[in-house]
């Protein structure tokens, strides 16, 4: 991350749109949801629970993928069909893997004029470089505003069956937009109970390389390490094991994906990775208990800090 700047770009607030957020509450007349795995189900639920839109309707890929949705009470309509889903809603959330959003960039422009005057787009995707050039390029060719959004509140388990209503409650979530941010939706984001942050997509790929991919391949670097021909290490294996490597019981076609599109930007948190396990390495090979306990305490120190500075 040698030369970036790390300070949120703030860009100014503008409205662009009259009808998006009438009155306090609820903010959203009609909100669509394409893909309701963990986070587009969670989304659903943590609006219906906040009260934040009139309306929810939900998309997926099969009718009873998204009907789940409408049973738990999360949603009022649920659609196989992009169409109906989108048709007149004000706020259209993607949040399906982000090398399907193309598809569905182009399926919402399709809609035209049955497009609600003044909707916003945005996304839920892990990755912001892929979706600056692949997916808002789409809307921007079709007059339509398309603002980047990654709430970072997954869990090692995906799917519906894992979504929570409170899932977003303190969790960050970082916008990206490329020309303008709409103060709607960092109302609607911080009415989910988020921390708002702005960056570039280069900087949130960046930073998110550094502290959501890396330790995904960490912990699951750990869990060959530990685990691979050690016979029944499992059964021995305490709560430091199971938190430590959590996060890699998580979908391994998703993290392909993501580790791959960001492939860029994790680089440099792989290298330093690397180095520093061969620095520790070389401690243990030389008991060297002072340098051993210098790089213990300043990650536990790094660490104290950060969770402050979140709780």
């Amino acid at each position: 991350m040698a030369g970036v700047d790390r300070r949120p770009v703030r860009w100014p607030e503008v409205v662009l749109f009259q009808n998006f957020f009438m009155s306090m509450d609820p903010l959203v007349s009609t909100l669509a949801i394409l893909g309701p795995g963990l986070l587009g189900g969670s989304l659903a639920g943590a609006v219906r629970r906040a009260g934040v839109a009139r309306e929810v309707r939900v998309w997926a890929r099969r009718e009873e993928s998204a009907q789940r949705v409408v049973d738990r009470g999360w949603a009022d309509f649920a659609s196989a069909e992009v169409e109906a889903v989108v048709t007149g809603a004000d706020l259209i959330v993607l949040a399906t893997p982000v090398g399907v959003m193309p598809e569905l960039a182009r399926r919402i422009v399709a809609v035209g004029e049955g497009l609600a005057a003044g909707v916003i787009i945005t996304d839920v995707g892990s990755v912001k470089g892929y979706v600056a050039a692949e997916v808002a390029p789409i809307f921007e060719a079709a007059g339509l505003t398309f603002v980047g959004s990654h709430p970072m509140a997954g869990a090692e388990t995906a799917g519906f069956g894992a979504a929570r209503d409170d899932l977003f409650d303190r969790a960050a979530c970082i916008l990206t937009p490329q020309a303008a941010t709409v103060a709607g939706l960092r109302e609607f984001w911080e009415r989910l109970g988020c921390r708002l942050f702005t960056m570039t997509p280069a900087e949130h790929d960046a930073m998110v390389a550094r502290v959501s991919h890396l330790p995904h391949v960490a912990a699951s670097a750990v869990v060959l390490a530990g685990l691979g021909g050690a016979g029944d290490g499992a059964g021995v294996a305490g709560r430091g094991f199971r938190d430590t490597t959590r996060i890699a019981s998580g979908d391994p076609d998703l993290w392909t994906e993501i580790l791959v599109e960001n492939r860029l930007a994790l680089e440099a948190p792989l290298q330093d990775l690397i180095d520093r396990l061969g620095e520790v390495l070389d401690f243990v090979r030389r008991s060297d208990d002072e340098k051993l306990r210098h790089f213990l305490a300043e990650a536990k120190s790094l660490r104290d800090q950060a969770l402050l500075s979140v709780s």
